[in-house]
């Protein structure tokens, strides 16, 4: 299925007369007025085609949001009017803190525990926190050592997220530092945010440890060695056609950073279970979720089973698949080996959309999409007598080409992963959603897989992106609010944060870490739609 393929191109939806707000030739401004629903108040916005959309004042601020109307068009609303209108008083702000002596009985008394259950094989017992729109998150974890860092930047304008869609952010990071950054925030005036104090930590939260709906966490198993890399070496080789590549990146860097305490430090200072995985899962190569029946589910990437395997010195993928569900708490049949997408982690190239449903990353589809905006910048540029007309054509053939071959090569990958996915019983999107340096096509622009998901108190699916240009943010949200996927509301958060993060092989859901409690299964397949009137 191709997101949104259906629908008709934005350029022949109506526009309706704009009300309250003219928009000005010289200076653009957001051109409508839209009612929020139940009489919450109004925003000013615009819609997502509007000629002028990436000038308009909603759209350069640091956080945007879309949504749909009543007439099922895509509008780009004012995040400061939707603020006023919706924000929740804020979360009473708590400190959490544990102490490296703290923390070392903690790391002893787990890795005991983790012998007795490889003995035993006894579960956890705790389901993992899902990742999907099953969650209905109460906090969002991060760290971080400075607000001018990525995490630290992200951290604030969730506080604010949080006040609309009813979560906190803890925001964690090391002892001595976090209490001058909670002074800092004080100073700001920055609410909706806990502080946790402890002894070690990184920015990449979703990779060291699943939170176990608010009763723990659960990090990926702690060895020694050096032999993740020839592990997944190998188990590639068996797996991939000869066509296929195998050469793309590898996980490991919890591991290689030992990461894995941070974890559960993390457990303890929330008062937590502390445990210690039989497995190795790094969280973003981990999705785990609710299929429309109720049923729990978990997609692992097969990098991380082919470790798993070589750390318990098995050739059985039933005693792997055994392992994996003993740490995430639900039955073995409820574990789906899934291809990674050339990519280390899925959730670079995947994210859930809805209730046993996936998207997927589609190359070819973003690969022409990008032709066709670089041919729109194109055709302004030949009207200008002051350019080279053959040199701008040739630039434009020569990224094209870069382009297409990169998506083909691509496209591989998202073949084997999409069968997988169905084979899982997943219903797979595909979605042109990564896009890429047209000079240099390996290296992702923007990201709209990389994104946090859940459903808010009043009903309401929301999702938060990583930031793009205008006019891909506009894209994705009317292939994302056009595919009947029951969503409310989409995020995306300051772009100029985006490349910073990208660079260093992560995005915002790897610096995130939602926990909260389970949606009701009455409410699980019938969200709360609620839509804009103009």
């Amino acid at each position: 299925m191709i997101i949104g393929g259906s629908k008709r191109p934005p350029s022949l939806n109506p526009q309706p007369r704009a009300r309250g707000l003219e928009k000005a030739v010289s200076e653009p401004r957001d051109s409508m007025v839209f009612q929020l629903p139940g009489q919450a108040g109004s925003v000013r916005g615009h819609l997502a085609n509007d000629p002028q959309h990436a000038l308009s004042p909603s759209s350069q601020y640091p956080l945007r949001t879309y949504m749909l109307t009543g007439d099922n068009q895509v509008a780009a609303v004012d995040f400061r009017d939707l603020f006023e209108n919706l924000k929740a008083r804020a979360y009473p702000s708590q400190n959490y803190k544990i102490t490296q002596k703290r923390l070392e009985k903690v790391i002893a008394r787990s890795t005991e525990e983790r012998e007795q259950r490889l003995q035993d094989r006894s579960p956890t017992g705790l389901r993992a926190t899902p990742k999907d729109n099953s969650l209905n998150p109460t906090t969002v974890t991060m760290f971080t050592d400075s607000l001018s860092e990525v995490s630290g930047v992200y951290a604030q304008q969730l506080a604010q997220i949080g006040q609309v869609e009813g979560f906190q952010v803890v925001l964690a990071g090391h002892a001595g530092q976090i209490e001058d950054i909670e002074a800092e925030l004080d100073k700001k005036r920055v609410k909706n945010i806990s502080f946790m104090s402890l002894p070690e930590g990184e920015v990449w939260v979703e990779d060291y440890g699943e939170p176990l709906l608010q009763k723990g966490w659960v990090t990926p198993a702690m060895f020694e060695g050096d032999w993740i890399r020839g592990a997944i070496d190998d188990a590639r080789k068996q797996r991939f056609p000869k066509e296929v590549p195998s050469n793309f990146g590898q996980l490991g860097q919890v591991h290689a950073c030992q990461l894995q305490p941070t974890a559960l430090g993390q457990a303890a200072a929330l008062g937590g279970q502390a445990i210690q995985g039989l497995a190795y899962l790094e969280g973003g190569n981990t999705l785990t979720g609710t299929r429309k029946d109720g049923e729990a589910y978990a997609l692992v990437g097969q990098d991380s089973l082919a470790v798993t395997k070589k750390l318990l010195k098995t050739k059985s993928d039933r005693r792997v698949k055994e392992a994996v569900a003993n740490d995430l708490g639900l039955p073995a049949s409820s574990v789906f080996a899934v291809e990674q997408p050339g990519e280390f982690h899925l959730d670079m190239r995947m994210m859930p959309v809805a209730p046993g449903e996936i998207a997927i990353n589609d190359a070819r589809a973003a690969a022409e999409q990008q032709i066709q905006w670089l041919d729109a910048q194109l055709q302004k540029d030949l009207q200008d007598p002051a350019n080279h007309a053959e040199e701008l054509r040739a630039e434009f053939a020569e990224r094209s080409k870069n382009l297409r071959e990169e998506a083909d090569k691509r496209a591989k990958y998202e073949a084997l992963t999409t069968r997988d996915l169905e084979a899982a019983g997943m219903k797979v999107h595909h979605l042109p959603g990564v896009f890429v340096d047209p000079d240099s096509p390996a290296t992702d622009t923007s990201n709209f897989f990389n994104a946090r998901h859940g459903v808010n108190e009043a009903g309401e699916r929301f999702s938060i992106f990583m930031g793009g240009k205008p006019e891909e943010e506009a894209f994705v949200a009317e292939k994302l609010l056009h595919a009947d996927l029951g969503l409310t509301r989409l995020h995306f958060l300051d772009p100029a944060q985006t490349a910073s993060t990208l660079s260093l092989q992560g995005g915002l859901k790897c610096r995130t870490k939602p926990d909260g409690e389970l949606v009701p299964q009455a409410e699980l397949n019938h969200p709360v739609l609620n839509r804009l009137s103009v």
